[in-house]
């Protein structure tokens, strides 16, 4: 997620519920920024167990009234996002001790 309030809005609340967590804004289209989300997890938990690529980019609008651009932008943020993320978190989940999974 890039909307810092949201995030800390849902940290607040998993951590109310006794949920161990932390975030990092970030967007997925960025190699560096995938690479700072996994690294923080790996720091702060010691591992990386499991990927989850629920990021997604839309835009409520009709498809006839979709730009160029703005479809490029979710192609981005569906296909090179997940890519991103995947190949970023590869050897932190094969060196889980659970297997790890995407």
């Amino acid at each position: 997620g890039r909307r810092v309030p949201i995030l800390e809005e849902a940290i607040t609340n998993l951590k109310s519920s006794g949920v161990t967590c932390t975030y990092r804004s970030g967007d997925v289209r960025s190699p560096d920024d995938a690479k700072a989300l996994v690294d923080l997890a790996v720091s702060t938990y010691g591992s990386l167990d499991i990927l989850v690529n629920a990021a997604a980019g839309n835009f409520l609008v009709p498809a006839e009234d979709l730009s160029t651009n703005g479809f490029r932008t979710v192609m981005d943020i569906d296909t090179v996002g997940v890519f991103n993320m995947c190949r970023t978190a590869f050897e932190p989940l094969k060196n889980s001790r659970f297997g790890g999974r995407v």
